[in-house]
């Protein structure tokens, strides 16, 4: 019985470990989906090519969600200020980024996931 539950718990701590490790992984693509704007592309601006970076893992390619929340349309569910908030100190599953990257790269982020409505 000791070694079932050792086992179990042994697979649990990889799951979770996997799953953690995704978030923050890079990716290349370079398509975005809100309800304003079917099929925008991104770009390749400052908050674009940090959300490829750090982001895309665990909320998709286009904003759509994955092991994170949807944020197709973030901006008109949380302010400027909230998302600052979200992307620095965590929030639920999502883990914190306020040592990993700067003060200004969040801002740039909040700045553009605000105008997503």
């Amino acid at each position: 019985m000791k070694q079932k539950l050792k086992q179990v718990t042994v697979m649990g701590v990889i799951a979770l470990t996997v799953m953690l490790t995704a978030c923050g992984s890079t990716a290349t693509n370079d398509r975005v989906e809100n309800s304003d704007s079917y099929g925008e592309v991104v770009g390749t601006g400052e908050a674009a090519i940090l959300y490829k970076k750090m982001c895309i893992s665990c909320h998709g390619a286009e904003l759509q969600g994955r092991a994170g929340p949807n944020l197709q349309n973030v901006g008109a569910r949380l302010s400027n200020e909230q998302i600052v908030e979200v992307v620095t100190n965590g929030r639920k599953g999502m883990p914190k980024f306020g040592k990993s990257i700067t003060a200004e790269e969040i801002q740039q982020l909040a700045d553009w996931l605000s105008e997503l409505k």
